[in-house]
């Protein structure tokens, strides 16, 4: 071979060479975390993601901003806040993902001389998030693609700028604009309302085992009865925070048994209201507390209605519960048990009637926003034989129960046609109705009434091209704990209107 041949080959191999490089930079960013994947449509190859986010070309050529949410503590507690992230990064508009940071389950017995936080910081087990849902990386639609500068925002637990509707109650926050925030459908409350249900949809398609609650639904015919959803959240042992929530249940006898009979009641005299053939009553329960089981399906046995509950592994009586109970201690059981407690919020959410016994985010995060949402048109109403109200409280006592038909009525409490009060015959006979109504803490968060100093501090860091070297690419936005509002004493504003 001739010295000049050589040279040619030498400069085509090279020229192969620059090309798939090129060509790999449009499928690879290289930023200060690492190796980014910027194609989704090869991404949704492995994890659909409805969100979407690609441009019309079908690429993303930059490195998008990225949210990160740290989650903590119970599932409910866990999803009311991954859902105000959401809304948080929907809103900014200069967010092109959300990714959702909810641990591992590990095994911890061989590494038992560290703290349960560094034992989680250096676990090598199984992460939670993409073993419940597929994918903990999602992208967020309808963001600006000019500002996407690769930076990361990281917020532990509570979301800045929202607050528990209870503190707007508590404290009565007086609203500027009036109706517009709570009335009005682009207002900011029912718009986040909305985002909410956006968020908990696209949970409910991602779960990796839909599967197992389709079989269990058909199993138990739940499109031929009048499924009664109730969760009862006894704590399982719980002390401290709990307890001193007032979340317990004084007398446990008396409360399953007054309980039972008003659930009984309820349906009888919903029946008799709808004046026709209705499905039989089933009653799903859902519980942390393995003998509330046994003790629910006899008393409701005595009154003709089953009670079914999802078959699972569950932490001792007097325990504790699952998402404490089993960390580090194994993977199977740790993740078997997150499996189930989602399983038993979304047969909640399929309730023709959710009960939720004790306040507790497991009912107001999913079920509870699902639930109310759903869409009966004229078919399925005549099919299921719908009636009454989609969503009940229990009273402390367990002798009144308050059903709402919409979220806006239970949120708000403002429209007595979407209300519907039940008790046992001997609170009716000694109260008043306008008495009866039962209010339990509400947990939902909504936006504060003006965005704070620190989310334009935010939007400002975000949106800055900042791309020399040295500058920090990660932001931390709020506190663990929100401290407004926090340990303050109620008030009683005169400008007060929430409701």
């Amino acid at each position: 071979m001739s010295r000049s041949t050589k040279n040619v080959i030498c400069l085509v191999g090279i020229f192969v060479v620059i090309t798939v490089v090129r060509n790999l930079r449009t499928i690879f960013n290289v930023g200060n975390t690492g190796i980014e994947i910027v194609l989704p449509l090869l991404q949704s190859r492995h994890f659909p993601s409805p969100t979407g986010g690609e441009n019309k070309n079908g690429s993303i050529p930059f490195m998008p901003n990225r949210l990160i949410h740290k989650g903590e503590f119970g599932l409910g507690h866990r999803l009311l806040r991954a859902a105000t992230s959401f809304h948080l990064g929907r809103t900014m508009g200069v967010v092109g993902k959300i990714k959702f940071d909810w641990g591992k389950c590990y095994d911890s017995s061989n590494n038992t001389n560290t703290s349960q936080q560094q034992q989680q910081k250096d676990a090598t087990g199984i992460s939670i998030f993409p073993y419940l849902f597929g994918e903990d990386d999602w992208w967020l639609s309808e963001f600006n693609q000019t500002l996407q500068h690769g930076k990361t925002v990281f917020i532990q637990n509570d979301v800045w700028g929202y607050l528990p509707t209870q503190t707007f109650l508590d404290h009565r926050i007086p609203l500027e604009g009036g109706e517009h925030m709570h009335k009005n459908q682009s207002g900011p409350f029912l718009s986040k309302i909305s985002s909410d249900v956006s968020f908990y949809r696209q949970l409910e398609e991602r779960f990796q085992y839909r599967d197992k609650i389709e079989e269990f639904m058909e199993k138990y015919k739940f499109q031929n009865h009048q499924v009664i959803g109730l969760h009862i959240r006894t704590g399982n042992g719980e002390k401290a925070h709990f307890l001193q929530a007032g979340r317990g249940i004084v007398n446990e006898t008396t409360f399953f048994k007054n309980l039972v009979d008003l659930i009984g009641s309820t349906v009888t005299e919903t029946t008799n209201k709808k004046n026709t053939t209705t499905n039989p009553p089933l009653l799903f329960l859902a519980t942390d507390t393995p003998y509330v089981v046994s003790t629910i399906s006899n008393l409701t046995e005595s009154i003709g209605i089953p009670t079914i509950v999802f078959p699972q592994i569950r932490v001792p009586d007097y325990q504790g519960v699952t998402f404490s109970a089993w960390v580090g201690n194994g993977e199977e059981k740790c993740l078997l048990g997150w499996q189930a407690m989602v399983i038993d919020m979304l047969l909640l959410r399929h309730a023709d009637i959710l009960i939720a016994a004790r306040h507790s985010t497991f009912t107001q995060s999913l079920p509870l926003t699902l639930a109310m949402s759903r869409n009966r048109n004229e078919e399925e109403e005549k099919k299921k034989n719908h009636h009454g109200a989609s969503f009940c409280e229990v009273s402390d006592d367990a002798t009144r129960m308050s059903c709402f038909q919409n979220i806006p009525a239970w949120l708000f409490r403002d429209n007595p046609q979407h209300e519907t009060n039940y008790a046992l015959p001997v609170v009716t006979s000694t109260t008043i109705n306008s008495t009866l109504s039962v209010h339990h803490k509400s947990l939902i968060f909504l936006p504060e009434k003006e965005k704070l100093p620190e989310f334009y501090k935010l939007m400002e860091y975000v949106s800055r091209d900042d791309d020399h070297e040295g500058e920090r690419r990660t932001m931390s936005y709020g506190r663990r704990f929100n401290p407004r509002y926090r340990n303050q004493k109620t008030s009683d504003h005169p400008g007060w209107n929430f409701t």
